[in-house]
C-alpha cells in the first residue's frame, strides 16, 4: 500500500509536468505517428475529469490508510 501511496502522490505533485510533457510530446513533430497517438491518449486521459477525481480519491483515502 505504501508504494501504491507514493506513486499516486508522484502523479499528484507531478500532474502539471506530466500534462506539459505530454502535450508538447504531441505537438513534436519529430515523433513518429505511433508515439504521437500514445502521448496524445495519455494527455486525454490525464484531462478526464473522471482521472482527476479518482486520483484525488486514491490520494485521500490512501494517505489515511
Amino acid at each position: 500500500m505504501s508504494s501504491s501511496l507514493k506513486t499516486v502522490k508522484a502523479v499528484w505533485k507531478s500532474f502539471v509536468a506530466l500534462h506539459s510533457h505530454f502535450k508538447s510530446s504531441c505537438d513534436d513533430k519529430s515523433n513518429n505517428k505511433n508515439t504521437i497517438s500514445v502521448f496524445f491518449e495519455l494527455k486525454k486521459r490525464l484531462e478526464s475529469p473522471k482521472f482527476i477525481l479518482d486520483l484525488s480519491f486514491m490520494f485521500d483515502v490512501l494517505r489515511e490508510l
